[in-house]
């Protein structure tokens, strides 16, 4: 009896997310079709041809592209939402494979073996279980690919601010090779400006000095702003002037030029707009965009019951969801960024 009330209750539950997947679906129908989109604006589903090229991502896109082609370990920082894994990601994808071998960590939190097990399995061994023995077949496993098959390692270790001592120096010594004269991989840290702080320690002296890049991606002009949310709506189609002045500069000045948080704020404010049964964007929906995001109501904000309140927000969070590729509806603190970046 148990176990049928058990398949019931999560035969509801089923139901009732795909009745909400269903209700996304129409919405963002509904919303493309008031725009005139052919598709959403502001996703993280672009191709990097598709990415819009502001200094900071150029910057970093250049230097990236040197670090790996001198073998060197690469440190790159930025707050969240900066831009430093897209901007990864472009140089990644113009490697030739037949020239490296890209191994990219997304979670720093698998300790020293984590790391080992990583690189040893992307060239197709079985890890060693012993550390000791996985150390050395780890750095014979970097050597060999580079000397034998003639492609360079390059190792990409995202959320690189929460690494911790052991790991840091883990990774210098995979570079610690041929007496110090030659490294068998490239290796690129990307974090959060506590990376920074944190290998300017004295215990991690040596890995500073073995660090032949250092930049810190700083957050788009105002005039990159608009270029940038110009870019991204032209790609669905409309060429046209959407958003107007005033809207543009209050997101800008809210996000801080960050990418991510302009793609929340503008998404937002999109979906106010719709919902005032409007055409452009002004800096009334761009202001309900930042205390919406924010949670932050302001006394001017008409006053709702909460039934119809609690529709309004699930409304957009689930078509924000939606855009930024998270088909679920997610809840959040007063953040500008959902996730990491």
């Amino acid at each position: 009896m148990e176990g049928a009330a058990a398949q019931k209750v999560h035969a509801r539950a089923v139901s009732g997310w795909e009745a909400q997947a269903r209700s996304t679906d129409t919405v963002i129908d509904k919303l493309q079709a008031h725009y005139g989109f052919n598709r959403m604006p502001f996703g993280r589903d672009l191709a990097p041809g598709m990415l819009h090229r502001h200094a900071s991502h150029n910057e970093a896109v250049a230097r990236i592209g040197w670090c790996i082609a001198e073998r060197s370990i690469g440190v790159v920082t930025g707050e969240v939402g900066a831009g430093k894994t897209v901007s990864a990601r472009t140089v990644l994808h113009s490697l030739d494979p037949s020239k490296h071998t890209v191994i990219y960590l997304p979670n720093p939190m698998v300790g020293v073996r984590g790391i080992h097990e990583a690189i040893v399995t992307a060239f197709g061994q079985p890890p060693a279980h012993l550390g000791s023995r996985l150390t050395a077949q780890t750095g014979h496993a970097l050597t060999a690919e580079r000397e034998e098959r003639g492609r360079t390692p390059v190792l990409v270790l995202d959320e690189a601010h929460l690494l911790n001592y052991e790991q840091l120096e883990a990774v210098r010594m995979l570079t610690n090779t041929a007496m110090d004269q030659d490294s068998p991989l490239s290796c690129l840290l990307v974090g959060q400006p506590a990376l920074r702080r944190t290998m300017r320690l004295a215990v991690l002296a040596a890995l500073e000095q073995r660090t032949a890049l250092r930049y810190t991606m700083p957050g788009m002009t105002s005039a990159e702003t608009a270029s940038y949310i110009k870019q991204h709506l032209g790609l669905t189609g409309r060429a046209d002037q959407l958003f107007t002045e005033d809207a543009i500069a209050l997101i800008h000045t809210t996000a801080r030029g960050s990418p991510r948080a302009v793609n929340n704020l503008c998404l937002q404010a999109l979906v106010a707009t719709f919902a005032g049964g409007k055409s452009i964007v002004d800096d009334k929906a761009a202001q309900s965009a930042v205390t919406e995001i924010l949670d932050e109501p302001s006394d001017a904000e008409p006053k709702h019951d909460g039934c119809h309140q609690g529709r309004l927000v699930v409304t957009k969070l689930m078509v924000v969801g939606w855009a930024v590729g998270e088909r679920r509806v997610c809840g959040g603190g007063p953040s500008l960024c959902f996730g990491h970046g």
